[in-house]
């Protein structure tokens, strides 16, 4: 009977074998399982980490063009206003030189700028002389307006 109890626990030891084997088996796919899922959480999160930082740089660069469109317009409308206030004084400035003086019907109007008459008929050589007359008296009081 030696051969029957020695068969019998031959075949239960490589039953066992044979059970840690697929437990060990088991396991090491359980462990590469486990190990697969951390590297994949990993890098999802790293995934996820580096959209953040695209998405901030992004909203950095939006950020930094705005508010350098806002200088460049805030610039631009100073300009804008100066230079009407500068038209405006440079207006101011040369309303008194601008003359409208009427001829002697009074049909037509004269323009003179700079002591300069620009239209008037020779028929009326008396008006011209006496306009002339008065504009040579007031070029030192227009000059310093």
């Amino acid at each position: 009977m030696r051969d029957g109890a020695f068969e019998q626990q031959l075949h239960e030891r490589l039953e066992l074998a044979e059970q840690d084997k697929r437990n060990a088996v088991e396991l090491a796919q359980a462990q590469v399982a486990s190990q697969m899922q951390k590297s994949a959480v990993a890098k999802d999160s790293e995934i996820q980490a580096l959209k953040a930082k695209l998405d901030a740089g992004e909203v950095a660069r939006k950020l930094a063009i705005t508010e350098a469109l806002n200088g460049v317009e805030r610039e631009r409308d100073e300009l804008k206003n100066g230079l009407r206030g500068t038209a405006k004084r440079s207006s101011r400035k040369l309303a008194p030189r601008m003359h409208y003086v009427d001829d002697l019907n009074g049909s037509s109007c004269d323009r003179i700028t700079d002591d300069r008459v620009w239209r008037l008929p020779s028929t009326q050589s008396a008006a011209r002389a006496s306009f002339l007359a008065a504009s040579n008296a007031r070029p030192s009081a227009m000059t310093s307006s």
